[in-house]
């Protein structure tokens, strides 16, 4: 089973609040040029996606360009949606985005040069001015986007006007200007608690949040999972103290709690709790089918309450991925887990085929450090009528170095 890990988890939360956010589009990274005035690559745009080409103003030709009226009636320039937020950059600087669409008439421009002012509020007016640069076709539109730094504890402007001349290097020259609103864009806060912070091995107990300004929440070390801004999970700490990182961010920082869990030393040993990952290899006889055999791996999760161990198996299959079914076992007196496997189950991807018809039964002996886990597996069933598939297999896995039990995420 394939993990994210919650640093990309995070880099993609922060993407996916702005869009929800603002309306707009995630852009390729090869989509931008870089200029030296730049104060932080962005990773969001507006949702003029299709008329964008280059960062800070600079307007080549190409792009699916789109075509505007032209004839004695089309005005050969005009401004458009215009819009900015102000976020947090880099070093904790200020700046402000600033987007707006270009759309041409009859003038065919080889000179493109914008000015930008930010106005309104307690603050002085702020302009920023491109120089002229690219060039622009008759009947085209085009989306701009400029950054434009600001004071560290400047208060926020509310107006942004975005002023637009084309020069056709033969002395024409046409002027537009469009004007927008401007939204502050701060940073995330966050709250999260426990409902125990003391338990007993097995005990489970729940984490609670609220984030604002914000698509959702990781918790580390729960890999490979995305919550929603506000809510609560259940989790299933190892004996031990584990310390829960909760986190979020947006464009404009980030926000996180830590939360120290403690869970008191296991009842007797060995004791089932966390992830094991390692090599097995299986053999299968069909009756109506040639026998055969493959090397692959195995990941087991475990979490052991009493004498009960859920969680999941993952064989990992050559030409066929990962097959995930969930597990419930239970532990001998002799520390051993026995349990089925199934066959099928609601919620998990099915896998057709003779081979992942049988339920497997499973037997596992873990050391007693609780580092190796190592067992086997056998099957026997009638898929189909006068047709019996058997299965025999091992694995010897090693415990993960994250303690935490890994959750089943449904593709």
């Amino acid at each position: 089973m394939r993990s994210i890990a919650p640093s990309r988890l995070l880099a993609d939360l922060k993407r996916l609040y702005f869009a929800r956010r603002w309306g707009v589009k995630e852009i390729a990274p090869a989509a931008w040029s870089h200029a030296s005035h730049q104060m932080s690559r962005p990773t969001t745009m507006s949702r003029h996606t299709r008329f964008l080409c280059t960062l800070l103003l600079v307007i080549t030709a190409g792009c699916n360009a789109t075509p505007s009226p032209t004839g004695p009636t089309a005005s050969a320039v005009a401004v458009l949606d215009v819009s900015a937020t102000r976020r947090i950059g880099t070093s904790q600087s200020r700046v402000y985005e600033v987007w707006a669409t270009v759309t041409t008439g009859g003038l065919a421009a080889t000179v493109v040069t914008t000015s930008v002012t930010l106005s309104g509020g307690s603050a002085p007016p702020l302009t920023h001015s491109e120089p002229g640069t690219g060039s622009i076709k008759p009947g085209e539109s085009r989306g701009l986007y400029v950054i434009v730094p600001d004071g560290p504890t400047d208060p926020v402007r509310s107006v942004v006007e975005v002023a637009v001349t084309l020069d056709d290097g033969a002395g024409h020259r046409s002027q537009a200007a469009g004007s927008g609103v401007v939204r502050d864009f701060g940073p995330p806060e966050l709250t999260a608690s426990v409902e125990r912070a003391t338990l007993a091995a097995g005990d489970v107990t729940r984490i609670h949040w609220r984030a604002t300004n914000t698509a959702g929440v990781v918790i580390d070390p729960i890999v490979g999972a995305l919550f929603p801004s506000e809510g609560s999970t259940e989790i299933t700490p190892c004996p031990g103290t584990t310390m829960f990182d909760v986190r979020t961010g947006n464009v404009s920082g980030d926000a996180h709690i830590l939360i120290p869990v403690t869970v008191g030393g296991a009842p007797r040993l060995p004791w089932y709790c966390g992830t094991w990952s390692g090599p097995a290899t299986e053999t299968w006889t069909d009756s109506a089918g040639a026998p055969g055999s493959w090397n692959g791996a195995v990941t087991l999760a475990a979490f052991q309450s009493a004498g009960r161990v859920t969680g999941h198996v993952v064989r990992n299959l050559p030409l066929h991925g990962n097959l995930v079914r969930p597990l419930t076992a239970s532990v001998s007196a002799a520390g051993g887990l026995t349990a089925t496997v199934p066959a099928e189950a609601a919620g998990y991807p099915r896998e057709s085929g003779p081979r992942f018809a049988c339920p497997i039964e499973l037997d596992a002996r873990l050391s007693p450090d609780g580092a190796t886990l190592s067992g086997t597996f056998t099957a026997q069933c009638t898929p189909e009528a006068n047709r019996i598939v058997t299965l025999q297999g091992r694995f010897d896995a090693t415990r993960h170095e994250n303690p935490y039990p890994a959750p089943y995420s449904p593709p």
